[in-house]
């Protein structure tokens, strides 16, 4: 389908949140007559438009690709420390959900946002065809996520050019980092003039709201034994988050496929490392 066939618009929602409806800006693709649809969750410091090398490919596959800013990211309003709690940013993507909602309606996560996804299948009232996750841990807590620690280093950095603001990344992300250069160039992607400053178009308070409670963490089998919707899970070999050997209780494993890639959380969607084996499960999800 050629990109002439593809719409791209925005379609911002307002969500009450505790009582104060904020602004979500959230991103369409979509064929002229899609067919189904697809919500992608962008990764903790993460922004809708890390998916536009991704989401064109999807609308030509048919899909209505439907990608929200979660509040104190991108577009989107930054709250009060308080608000930034996973119900929050569930209702905020089942807004966007009844919103764009078509019969058949997937999700992909990228790696914090993959939490999110399922997180929001385990409460949601809504039938999922199926939830394409990447890099999902095993385990996950604020403190123990080497990633978090260095996004929360550089999401405060508010410089007065380009090149001041890279000298500050530089020192920053360790030199021996593994997928270092994967992770400096997706800090490069989000980075843009922000409000006369060089930065990241996220809020601080998404890291200090963790630090509040810095013990809740994330169960992977815990939540799996609640899913009902069938999952592709893409384990990176070479990635900040590597492939660790998993193995589901049996009540799981029924619904539950692995894909072991190069790499896949803290990439961007310009590689076809990542780009390449989502759009092939997508291609033979349609094929069913």
């Amino acid at each position: 389908m050629p990109d002439s066939d593809i719409d791209h618009f925005a379609e911002p929602i307002m969500v009450e949140i505790d009582g104060t409806f904020s602004y979500v800006h959230v991103d369409i693709w979509e064929p002229k007559e899609p067919k189904k649809v697809i919500f992608l969750i962008h990764d903790l410091v993460g922004r809708s438009d890390d998916f536009a090398p991704l989401a064109p490919r999807l609308a030509a596959l048919g899909y209505r690709v439907v990608a929200v800013d979660l509040p104190g990211r991108g577009k989107s309003a930054w709250l009060e420390q308080d608000q930034y709690t996973g119900k929050a940013y569930v209702e905020v993507l089942l807004s966007a959900m009844r919103a764009h909602w078509l019969p058949d309606a997937s999700i992909l996560g990228q790696g914090w946002g993959a939490m999110i996804a399922l997180l929001l299948e385990t409460v949601a009232r809504l039938r999922f065809s199926k939830l394409l996750l990447l890099d999902l841990p095993q385990k996950w807590s604020i403190t123990a996520d080497q990633t978090a620690a260095l996004w929360e280093q550089i999401i405060v950095l508010r410089a007065e050019d380009e090149t001041t603001f890279w000298k500050s990344v530089e020192e920053i992300v360790p030199r021996g980092l593994t997928g270092r250069r994967d992770f400096m160039a997706l800090a490069g992607e989000r980075a843009r003039d922000f409000n006369g400053k060089f930065g990241l178009s996220a809020d601080p308070k998404v890291f200090s709201a963790m630090r509040q409670n810095p013990d809740v963490a994330f169960d992977l089998e815990a939540l799996l034994s609640k899913v009902r919707t069938e999952i592709l899970m893409f384990q990176g070999l070479r990635s900040l988050a590597p492939y660790r050997s998993f193995r589901p209780s049996v009540t799981v494993a029924g619904r539950l496929r692995r894909i072991r890639v190069l790499r896949a959380t803290n990439i961007s969607w310009k590689s076809d490392d990542i780009l390449m084996p989502v759009l092939g499960a997508a291609l033979a999800h349609n094929s069913n």
